[in-house]
């Protein structure tokens, strides 16, 4: 009897102290963090794994943002930059930058660079799952559902570190098994980045074709 009285009073005690933490306040801070920050500047490693088409990949992104204005590099093969207004894609083995006209996606819960950090403002269900020590550190665990069931993804993890409440890592799982994980590391905050980083020039590719599709 004893023991039984332990053990629900165990299982009581870490439900309430669940309780305590909710998911949507958690967020908010993230939200408050993020919005306070004049720049950043983050090395993301994003692993693509489906068991089923057999698919292991691991790319890393380098990440500029400044206001509505970023810049990311995937692998050094492929470089997107935007001043808000226009948007440049440059891919040098093809010696070839491409010049749009920059939309945001109109749809709430699109994952791109743009948004990597703050996709959970929008569109989504967020339910606390539990904090988590890993690697030495505490992490906050909270599931994002979207609320649009039509997306290609069912869900997505959110690792929030509890002392800092700015994102680790981010799990999106989809439909058809793909996970891609998207591990954030050498976050720095409120660098001096120039506005000249967030547009692109003939003379910064001297030799490169510009496609112009405005």
């Amino acid at each position: 009897m004893l023991k039984q009285f332990l053990l629900g009073l165990l299982i009581t005690s870490y439900s309430i102290a669940i309780g305590q933490v909710d998911a949507v306040s958690v967020l908010n801070k993230v939200s408050q963090k993020y919005k306070s920050l004049n720049s950043l500047q983050a090395n993301v490693s994003l692993r693509t794994t489906n068991k089923d088409s057999d698919i292991d990949e691991t790319n890393e992104i380098s990440v500029y943002k400044k206001g509505d204005k970023f810049k990311f590099t995937l692998d050094k093969v492929l470089t997107v930059v935007s001043d808000a207004s226009t948007l440049w894609t440059i891919s040098p083995d093809d010696e070839e930058v491409t010049i749009d006209i920059y939309e945001e996606d109109e749809e709430e819960g699109e994952i791109n660079m743009s948004n990597v950090f703050t996709i959970y403002e929008n569109g989504f269900e967020q339910y606390y799952v539990e904090s988590l020590n890993k690697n030495g550190n505490n992490y906050h665990i909270i599931d994002l559902i979207p609320e649009d069931k039509e997306r290609d993804f069912f869900k997505i993890k959110v690792f929030v570190d509890s002392k800092a409440y700015y994102l680790s890592e981010m799990v999106v799982m989809y439909k058809d098994g793909t996970k891609a994980d998207y591990q954030i590391k050498d976050f720095k905050m409120n660098l001096d980045l120039k506005d000249k980083m967030f547009q692109v020039t003939q003379a910064d590719y001297p030799g490169f074709h510009f496609e112009d599709l405005r």
